[in-house]
């Protein structure tokens, strides 16, 4: 038997409300709320597969109303599930449903302007989703469910992360691994297929200092890959998705694996990037306007896999642009402040482009030169700009040239390596004074 779950692969029927979670490409199959949009006044939302928001200039009700009759265009209906819809001049909210999958929308007003979210919640019925034995419902609907326990936080925490666990329910982590966990609070999230669970288990003084607990779901915004035999895993799926976990699987059988399924989900391997050395592999991936790295390597005696979506710009070939008509002799000269620790230097003949690697990370090294050029009278672009723990690049203007400053982190050499080109311009490293 497969030792890997493929979130995207799971076959579901979705219709009315269902036992078995949808995957997010079978949700948007059925309804993407990146294809609402607003009124002109507004601007322009944020939308994905799965939520949609924005703030801007309008009136709630209006609003409200023309992204309602949108949904409904789609095949929306309106429902009513004990959380009666409401509506004021500066409030609404709505449920609505399509195939099984239910959505929640709120506009309200913000400060003179116009908020609004709309959220798939997914199409499961969380009413139905089992429970500590015991238990005492206090409210349920199909998207929600809170009951008490006469157990501890604790306990009850635990009690329902196993019957969760063993019904198909992967627990998440923050990225660093942690979880928050205090006396009296426990909040958990899980994942099966493109759907996640919030769980809350808190002291409830109100009823008696029972121990209260909350079920929710939500679509997820992306299908993604994770080991059958981990047991809780890091993820960050907004704004863009990473993930951690450790497998007992052979480094050459995960990637192999992912370069095999990985396709399955809508990402195509660039065979001109990545790496493998001994500390570990990296392998590309990428799709129309998206870019993932995938890190592979052996720690603790098992196999450690990171997978972070990066700025699509990392992977494009680097393109000669137009350069102002000026005499070679005539260029100026930028000098630059390099890192204290920079090494491997390499200035090419022309004095275009600097190269160099540092043991700083990305963050700092670009906050470093943007300080030094913002303070020599420089322009920073910030349209465009992107910058990830793996990378990115920042360009500066000044005087009708440019510099731009690209940054790409080699996780297994533990450097970061950074590129100076100049365009209208010469760049060199600042020259120190004896």
């Amino acid at each position: 038997m497969n030792s890997w779950m493929l979130a995207s692969l799971v076959v579901a029927f979705v219709g009315a409300s269902s036992d078995e979670p949808a995957t997010v490409e079978q949700a948007r199959g059925v309804i993407d709320l990146s294809q609402l949009k607003l009124p002109a006044e507004m601007g322009t939302g944020q939308g994905t597969v799965s939520s949609f928001v924005a703030n801007g200039k309008g009136k709630v009700t209006s609003v409200a109303d023309e992204i309602i009759g949108q949904l409904k265009t789609m095949g929306c209906k309106q429902i009513n599930d004990g959380s009666p819809p409401q509506r004021t001049d500066s409030y609404v909210n709505m449920e609505l449903e399509k195939e099984g999958f239910r959505l929640f929308l709120s506009a309200s007003d913000s400060g003179g302007n116009v908020f609004i979210n709309v959220q798939n919640l997914g199409n499961i019925d969380v009413s139905k989703l089992v429970v500590p034995a015991g238990s005492k419902s206090i409210f349920k609907n199909i998207g929600s469910h809170i009951f008490t326990t006469d157990k501890k936080v604790a306990e009850s925490a635990n009690d329902v992360d196993q019957i969760l666990t063993k019904t198909g329910w992967r627990r998440i982590r923050n990225l660093d691994g942690s979880e928050p966990k205090e006396e009296e609070f426990r909040q958990w999230e899980y994942l099966k297929n493109g759907v996640k669970l919030s769980v809350y288990v808190s002291m409830a003084p109100a009823m008696g200092n029972k121990t209260a607990v909350q079920y929710g779901a939500t679509l997820m915004e992306n299908d993604f890959l994770v080991p059958s035999d981990v047991g809780p895993f890091s993820l960050r799926d907004n704004p863009v998705l990473e993930f951690r976990c450790a497998t007992s699987m052979p480094q050459d059988k995960a990637i192999a694996f992912y370069l095999s399924e990985l396709p399955k989900l809508g990402w195509k391997h660039r065979s001109d990037r990545g790496y493998q050395k001994p500390e570990g592999t990296m392998v590309v991936f990428d799709r129309p306007k998206r870019a993932l790295f995938v890190f592979v390597h052996d720690k603790d005696g098992k196999t450690q896999i990171h997978a972070e979506e990066v700025p699509p710009s990392l992977l494009e070939e680097k393109k000669d642009e137009p350069k102002p008509e000026m005499k070679k002799e005539e260029l100026p000269i930028v000098e630059l402040k390099l890192p204290s620790d920079a090494r491997d230097l390499d200035v090419n003949e022309k004095q275009e482009e600097i190269k160099f690697k540092s043991k700083m990370d990305v963050k700092k090294l670009a906050k470093s030169f943007s300080t030094q050029l913002i303070a020599d009278g420089w322009k920073e672009e910030k349209i465009g700009k992107v910058l990830t723990e793996f990378g990115g690049s920042v360009e500066f203007e000044k005087d009708k040239v440019s510099i731009t400053v690209t940054f790409f982190k080699d996780v297994f050499a533990g450097v970061t390596e950074v590129t100076i080109t100049g365009y209208g311009c010469k760049v060199s490293p600042e020259k120190k004074t004896p």
